[in-house]
């Protein structure tokens, strides 16, 4: 199933949004929502894709980074939604590694384990209330 849903991704330990910086880099680097990149996620399978407003998917790199530099998705694009609460969650790369923002808004993926650096927030860009969303979500991981 492919279904769609526009987010921004904030950072728990920076309190940052995520940013799409030169050549596709990404940092957790915006202050506030109108001025972050907004992502479309989307489910395959039991993975999600995140895709810019470009159609370039966030990718996860020989170098343990994250980069926005592929039009199609393949294993690398996958990520694994992993439910914190209800408000909190994280992603593993297909690789077994975490999504890392350190306080400068540098992302890695090298951390086996998760703390308040692998922690985000998801802001939904459509109308629908956050619990609608996050039940959406929660309903489409059964898959």
């Amino acid at each position: 199933m492919m279904l769609g849903k526009d987010i921004a991704l904030k950072s728990c330990v920076n309190n940052k949004y995520l940013s799409i910086l030169n050549e596709g880099k990404i940092s957790f680097s915006q202050n506030d929502i109108k001025n972050c990149d907004i992502l479309t996620m989307r489910y395959v399978g039991k993975y999600i894709t995140l895709k810019d407003k470009n159609g370039k998917y966030i990718t996860c790199n020989m170098y343990n980074t994250l980069e926005l530099s592929k039009d199609i998705f393949g294993d690398n694009e996958k990520f694994e939604i992993e439910w914190i609460d209800e408000n909190l969650f994280s992603l593993k790369a297909i690789n077994g590694c975490y999504i890392s923002v350190q306080n400068d808004g540098k992302v890695e993926l090298n951390k086996k384990d998760v703390n308040i650096n692998e922690q985000l927030n998801m802001i939904v860009k459509k109308e629908e209330s956050l619990l609608e969303f996050l039940s959406f979500l929660k309903d489409m991981s059964m898959y």
